[in-house]
This record gives structure tokens, sequence and C-alpha cells, in this order.
């Protein structure tokens, strides 16, 4: 990774977790750069209760948590069982830590891990950013403190999405019913969905997603269940070795989550696997954007456009190119100035880049490959504040932009 998308990486970590403003400079408010607004569709959830239009106004906020996805006790659970419980001896209790720049560590089991926060703090704010994840255990740190709080907002915000409920749980129209062939024996619809995740190695969108699949396989019904196999394939790709990481979460997420929902033949499975790779220089057929359901980029994107504009305009005609109709591409950034960038000698909000390149130009939108389904320029997600971890978990304000192939 070069340094200087490390740089803006870096900087970016400190500001996109907590933004200090509450909207959006004025001006940019209604600022819509091609695109139709969301339209109703057609499709059917399996879990059809809730099928509401559900596009969020602008300042808005999503709920601390989605019926849709695990309760948050559950998904916190996963970062105490897979990396805090390494820290924590088995007799002590694990209270709230205070990981502040400058303060004293004190001597107690968890002393290591805010040792390794306070390390991955200290590299990113002296500029060595190669050395900020440079180990498992200062992956681990930031996993842990970082990461939690996105997976919550991460799994609410896919969880509260319709439009992905239904691309990833719909109902095929060829799907057959469950059948019996006579001695017993039944037929098992197998049906996979793609997912991509760019930038995902920190592992907080894996676990969104996981946390929406684990919930949907809880509210099918029993023969639901016996009939159809469902596996998900997630693809992270990350230029950073987060490979430890994104292992971890896989083995928890199907052992915990997704295998006490199986029932007799039918095994449904998240199937995790990560590239150490930049996805800039990756092929088509490495990313199988031909077969994709799904692409995530959360605070990613800026981080190419960064590192290289024309590289990553090619990448996002890439996607216009391969990818099958229907397929989602959600992206996420910071709201406000913190995801600006330069056109010519003027500033502009990344979304203005992407919609251009994705839908068309202002005016002549229906010229692109991709619609815009679902956005919101500025939205919150708060942390319930009765949830009990042993760190400070970070309110986030972002805006996002949910596209669909056409």
């Amino acid at each position: 990774m070069s340094r200087r998308i490390q740089r803006s990486k870096a900087r970016r970590e400190q500001q996109n977790l907590e933004s200090s403003s509450n909207s959006l400079d004025e001006k940019f408010n209604n600022l819509r750069i091609g695109g139709n607004r969301p339209q109703k569709t057609n499709t059917t959830l399996i879990d059809n209760d809730d099928m509401e239009e559900n596009s969020l106004n602008v300042g808005s906020k999503l709920p601390s948590q989605s019926r849709f996805g695990l309760e948050e006790k559950t998904v916190l659970q996963l970062f105490e069982n897979l990396w805090i419980s390494k820290y924590a001896s088995q007799n002590n209790s694990i209270n709230l830590l205070d990981d502040s720049e400058g303060q004293e560590i004190p001597d107690i089991p968890l002393s290591g891990l805010l040792k390794s926060i306070q390390q991955v703090k200290s590299d990113l704010f002296n500029r060595e950013y190669l050395k900020a994840w440079d180990s498992d255990a200062k992956r681990e740190a930031y996993a842990i403190r970082w990461s939690s709080s996105r997976a919550l907002a991460y799994g609410c915000l896919f969880a509260e999405q319709r439009y992905i409920r239904n691309c990833l749980f719909e109902k095929e129209e060829d799907d057959k019913e469950e059948e019996d062939d006579g001695e017993g024996n039944v037929t098992i619809n197998q049906h996979i969905k793609h997912i991509l995740c760019i930038g995902a190695g920190a592992g907080g969108e894996v676990i969104g997603l996981s946390s929406m699949i684990s919930k949907f396989l809880q509210k099918q019904e029993i023969n639901e269940l016996r009939a159809n196999e469902r596996i998900f394939k997630v693809h992270a790709v990350d230029i950073a070795n987060w490979g430890n990481i994104i292992n971890d979460i896989d083995t928890y997420v199907n052992e915990n989550w997704i295998k006490p929902n199986n029932i007799n033949t039918a095994v449904n499975k998240v199937e995790l696997k990560f590239d150490n790779k930049d996805v800039l220089k990756m092929s088509h057929e490495e990313l199988n954007l031909k077969n994709l359901n799904l692409i995530t980029s959360m605070f990613t994107t800026n981080e190419l456009i960064s590192e290289s504009k024309l590289e990553t305009i090619k990448f996002l005609k890439t996607l216009s190119t391969y990818c099958s109709k229907n397929c989602l591409f959600l992206i996420v950034e910071s709201a406000g100035s913190y995801s600006n960038v330069s056109i010519g000698s003027k500033q502009f909000p990344v979304f203005f880049l992407i919609d251009m390149i994705l839908c068309g130009k202002r005016g002549d939108e229906n010229s692109g490959a991709w619609e815009i389904v679902d956005e919101n320029d500025s939205i919150w997600y708060r942390v319930n504040k009765d949830i009990d971890y042993i760190l400070k978990l970070e309110n986030m304000r972002f805006f996002y932009r949910l596209y669909r192939k056409r």
C-alpha cells in the first residue's frame, strides 16, 4: 500500500466513526447526481412481514437494533469470544476500559489489549502506517476497538435495506417445492449467493452480513429449512493482510450463528474467502463479477479515488461491463467534507463523481449502466447506550448510495 493511501486511510479512521457535525453543508443537502428515486418493486421476501418502502430521509437515523439482524449483544459476543478472551483470565471480570491517549495502563489481565490499541493509535498518529496493522495482535486490537462499532452499524444498515434482503433471500421463479421420492428422501434445492466486500479485511461488513443471514435462517419454517440449502459466498478483498481475522470470523459465524439453523441434510453456510490484494489490480474473473449479487464498499471508495482516480474510474466501468442485471452495489462513506474529492480546481462530494460514472450525467441518468434505488446524504447510527462492552462503542454518521445494475 502506498504511503499516500495509508495517510488518507489513517486520517479517515479517526474522522469517520464520529463526525462532529449533525448535518451536511446546506448546499449539498439536496444534491442528486444521476439515478432515480427508489421505486417500488414486485419482488417479495420470504420474510415478507415488512414490505414498506424504507428509504430514509436526510438527517434521519437507523434504529440501534434491526429486527432483521441479530441482537447487539450477540454480535458483540463474537468479539469477546474470539479475541477479548485471549487477554482476560477466566477468574477475572471484564469491566469497561479506557483506551484514551496518554492514560497509564493498569496491570490487569486486559492490559495487553490496551497496549496494542495504543500502539495502533500511535502508529497512525506518527504516520508509520505500515506498522499499524503489521501483526495479528494489532489487527485483533483494531477489530475489538473499531470493527465492533462498525459491525453493529453495517449490520443494521444491511438488514434495514429491503433491496438487499430481497437480493439475498428472495425465492427464485424456478424454485421447486419440497419433493419426496417415496422413500423418505427429500429433494434439496440449493441457492448460492455471491457477495464481494471491498476493503473488508477488518471484518465489520462480513460480521454485519452474517448477522442478517443468521436472523433470516432463524425465522424460517422447518419445512423451508429442510427443502432449501442456502450458501452465501462472501469474498473479502483488502490490501492489508487480515487473513487470520477473516478465518476466525468464518469459523465462529458458521459454528455459532449458522450451523444451529441446519436441519437434516440441508446445510446452510457462509463461505468466507479472503484475498490480500489491491482490488484495482484484480481481473473481473478473479472478482467473479458476472455472478455477483451484491457488492459493498464501506469507507473504501474514496480511498481508492485518492490513490488513483483513473484506476478507480476504470474499475467502476469494469463493474458496469461485467456485473449482471440486478446486481446491487452499496457504497458508504463519511458524511460531509471528509469525503470530498477534487475535480479540476473544485471540491465535490465523492458521490458526485460516482453517480456520474455509474448512472450517467445529470439530466441523462438513464444512459448509465446502474440506477440508484436508495440513497441518503446524511444518516446516523447511534449505539444503544444500554449495551455492555469493554470499550467505548462509537456512533457513526455517513452517506450511502445503493445502485442496481440495469
